[in-house]
């Protein structure tokens, strides 16, 4: 199957949610402080510095707008879907569209990017 593997993990997932249904008692401050900042700052470790800043407007140009976009549609998506107040709907949005990077960083390890973009990366 040629599908990337942070989507293969969440459909293998679904199943076993649904059979696995009871509590397992992970704590939330154990994901919090261990599992996320290793998710999100795998590829921070692996960015070459120099790179990155002889690519920084375009980089900010792109990301800015798209993670204020991203945030705002996932907001949209969760006051109406939920029926949330629009400050924990925002807070959502924010979290989500920013943790989205590590499924970015597999997918750009899979599909053909730009050179400039996946050597900024190491990819």
């Amino acid at each position: 199957m040629r599908i990337p593997y942070v989507t293969g993990l969440v459909l293998a997932g679904l199943p076993i949610t649904e059979v696995l249904s009871r509590r397992i008692g992970l704590d939330p401050s154990l994901v919090l402080n261990l599992f996320l900042p290793i998710l999100i700052f795998e590829a921070a470790i692996n960015t070459d510095i120099s790179r990155l800043r002889s690519t920084f407007k375009p980089i900010a140009l792109l990301a800015g707008p798209g993670s204020i976009l991203s945030s705002a549609i996932i907001a949209v998506l969760v006051k109406f879907g939920l029926g949330l107040d629009w400050i924990p709907a925002l807070l959502i949005g924010v979290i989500l569209a920013n943790t989205d990077t590590v499924s970015m960083i597999a997918v750009f390890k899979e599909i053909r990017v730009p050179s400039r973009l996946s050597k900024l990366f190491d990819i």
